[in-house]
Order: C-alpha cells, then structure tokens, then sequence
C-alpha cells in the first residue's frame, strides 16, 4: 500500500520596466509518502509476512530571481540568484528475520506458537538536509543570422546526510541461551539496542562549489537551413549511502562527485514549403565519475564463507564514461 500526499504551491512575478524584465520563481512542497509491503514478495515462506514501513516526509523551498534584458538584436545579458533547500527525516521499519533451518511455519504446526526464526525489527532514521545557492549569469549577441549565447553558474551545495539504526527482538526459546543473554547471538531473552549512528564522521557533511555553463553558437544560412555547436559543463554532487550495512569500506558508503562535457554540432532545417523537416547531428560526451546504481550486491562476512550469503544491499559507485555517435 503505497500513499502520497503532496501540497505544492507556487509564485511566478514577472515586472517588465523597459529595458530589462525582473521575474521571480518561487515554489514550496510538501510531500509525505507512506509506504507499506510484505518483504516475502514471492511467498517463500506461506503464513509469514515480512513486515515494512517507510515513511518519507520532506519539505522542499525553492526561489529564483532573474533580471533579463529585453532585446532581441545586439547584445543581451542576464543575471540570476536561485536557492533551494530540502528537508525531512524518513524512518524505516522492518523485520529483519532470522531463520535457522528451513521449516515452514504452517507445515510445522508444533512451531506455530514458538516459529522457527528469530523476529528482529530494525529501525531505520535517516535525517535529509540539503541547500543549493547558485549564481549565474549570461550574455547573448545576435546580428543578422547568427547568433551567440554563453552562461556561467557558481554553485554553493551544502549536504549533510546521516543514518541511525536501531535494533530490537523478542527472543525465541527455541535457541538456548548463551554465556551472554543479552547478545542476540543467543537470541533465548528480549533485547533493544538503541538507535545508533552509522556513518562516519568524515562522511556526513559535505560542501561543493562547482562552476559549470556553457556555449551555444547557431547560424541560419537561409530562412530554410540553421547549422549549430554547442558545448556544455556539468555537475553533480556525490551522495553518501544511507541505510548500507554497517562496516564496509568508505568507497561503498561515498560517491564522489561526476563532472560532464559534452560537444554538439548539427544542421537542422526543411524542405517543399516546410512540409519536411530534418536534421543532422554529431555528439561527443565525456564523464569523468559517473554515478552510477548497482542493485542486488550480496555480501558475505563470514570466513570461510557460509553456504549462503549475508545480505544483498544497492549501491552508488562512481566509473567514467564516454558517449558518442551520429543521429539523424
């Protein structure tokens, strides 16, 4: 059962006064997406429901405020201010069950008040705190069929992203209690463990000042015919993993940052009064750390290693990337 409850609202202002027109962008959201499933998609264990609970609210502010010259031949320019800032705290709960040999719990209706596993219920709170200010500004020159168009943007992001977990079971008197009751090892004795923090301290607040833009050149050698080139840098800020398991190696848990650039150059134009259009164009991209999703990763702790393994988890992970090619 998924639900999703949104409210958005939105400002646009625009005040020409000539020369130039001032506009600002504005808009605020806030959403909260309730999740529940059974975690035992398939049914491979009939009468036992894999229990989970997500519930992911945030609030998103957002603002621009432009000041954009009105003329269309000669030269132009713009100047814009934008911010954004989103916040919320998710929390995750699910059971983590732990059987300890392959017995069903409706064939086995002796288990049926004591079931064959362990019940552990983890809780997942993961606190989101993430701003962008951003500055940009542009310049345009138009004479005759050529035209000439190139931005700058200096951005400040600010990210802090935390993970807490928390853990706690009812105990099962079908494993016999050990030297320490209280591990869950031992599992025979109810046991809480208080949520805790998982990342690492060095890995949870980050800052980046990145400067991308670009440059877009077209030409119009009849009305009928634009020939064009483009450029363009980009960026996007690493992300540290939240809700990985703990313990593994930083590179698992912190992306680092991608960086793009990318060429264009193309014809584009039309044939028989308009009634045909076409277009011609070649394209080279370059990404330098590319982010990229891996799911279903298991992982394995013991050594040597057991029979099956210990958990399968999603990942960020960072590669580098070329895309070229023609199209038509």
């Amino acid at each position: 059962v998924r639900k999703n409850t949104s409210h958005l609202v939105n400002l646009n202002v625009d005040w020409d006064f000539g020369p130039a027109t001032l506009a600002f962008v504005g808009a605020y959201q806030h959403t909260v997406l309730d999740t529940r499933r059974d975690t035992d998609n398939g049914n491979a264990v009939p009468g036992y429901i894999g229990a989970s609970h997500v519930k992911t609210p945030y609030k998103v502010w957002t603002g621009e405020l432009r000041l954009t010259s009105n003329n269309d031949e000669g030269l132009g320019w713009g100047l814009g201010a934008f911010y954004t800032k989103q916040t919320g705290t998710t929390v995750v709960q699910e059971s983590a069950d732990s059987f300890f040999f392959p017995v069903s719990v409706l064939t086995s209706p002796a288990l049926l008040g004591n079931p064959p596993y362990l019940p552990l219920d983890t809780t997942v709170v993961v606190p989101v705190d993430t701003s962008t200010w951003s500055f940009s500004a542009n310049l345009r020159y138009k004479t005759g069929p050529l035209k000439i168009e190139g931005g700058i943007r200096y951005s400040i992001m600010k990210s802090n992203q935390t993970t807490q977990l928390g853990l706690s079971t009812s105990g099962n008197t079908l494993i016999p209690c050990g030297p320490n009751p209280l591990n869950p090892a031992f599992g025979c004795m109810p046991m809480t463990i208080p949520p805790y923090e998982i990342i690492p301290g060095n890995l949870q607040k980050f800052t980046d000042k990145p400067i991308t833009g670009g440059i877009n050149i077209t030409y119009e050698i009849s009305p009928e015919i634009n020939v064009y080139a483009a450029y363009g840098h980009a960026f996007r800020q690493g992300s540290t993993g939240v809700s990985t398991p703990a313990g593994i190696s930083t590179d698992l848990i912190r992306t680092k940052n991608e960086k793009t650039d990318s060429f264009e150059i193309g014809l584009k134009g039309s044939v028989l009064d308009r009634r045909v259009n076409f277009s011609v164009a070649a394209f080279y991209q370059k990404i330098e750390g590319f982010l990229n999703r891996f799911d279903s990763i298991f992982w394995q702790a013991a050594s040597p290693p057991a029979s099956s393994p210990d958990g399968f988890f999603s990942f960020n992970y960072n590669g580098d990337a070329k895309i070229k090619g023609v199209e038509a």
